[in-house]
């Protein structure tokens, strides 16, 4: 590997692990876990580690499924699929115990809607109402759930969507402001 590779990841693992991603891999050494990135992205992406796409970014943080979401938002999402429960479960588990849904459901008017997402958080129930976009997932619902979170002080963010994909991860306020340093585009 070029050696100005290396100086990337190695910068990648310090700047990551100090906003607490990779937390499982606490027990090894920067060095090691640049290793293990290393081979895990060869295995995954079946191509070199190229620092100047921020792409590569990008999937070398998926591999934290704790904290990232990353998903086409194709997702079929139609009457009975019940794809948003999946979607909040999913977003629960990288939410740092900070959003836990309990008893979702989905509801659909008509096949075209309004949808209703309904749950208990916190013994209360609330709905949110995701807007009818064919059979993507609406990243929209994000800012109604932060609201609901939003004393926790974490609060999920959406990277700016790219071919067609959402990439969600739950930050604090000090994460998020480190990541937009770091070249971070918001999309909700």
């Amino acid at each position: 590997m070029e050696t100005w590779v290396q100086e990337w990841l190695d910068h990648f693992v310090r700047f990551y692990r100090a906003q607490n991603f990779f937390e499982k891999y606490a027990a090894l050494s920067d060095a090691e876990f640049a290793d293990l990135l290393m081979r895990w992205y060869a295995a995954a992406w079946a191509q070199p580690l190229d620092p100047s796409e921020f792409v590569t970014e990008l999937r070398l943080l998926s591999s934290d499924e704790t904290r990232v979401w990353w998903r086409d938002l194709h997702a079929n999402v139609a009457r009975g699929k019940n794809v948003y429960v999946t979607v909040l479960q999913a977003w629960s588990a990288i939410a740092r115990g900070k959003f836990l849904p309990d008893e979702i459901s989905e509801t659909w008017d008509s096949e075209q809607g309004p949808i209703a997402l309904a749950f208990l958080l916190d013994d209360e129930k609330v709905r949110v109402y995701p807007r009818p976009m064919g059979d993507e997932i609406d990243l929209g619902i994000l800012p109604p759930i932060n609201r609901l979170i939003e004393k926790t002080g974490v609060e999920f963010c959406a990277h700016e969507v790219f071919a067609e994909t959402g990439y969600v991860i739950a930050v604090t306020e000090k994460e998020k402001i480190q990541l937009e340093l770091r070249g971070w585009k918001w999309e909700v």
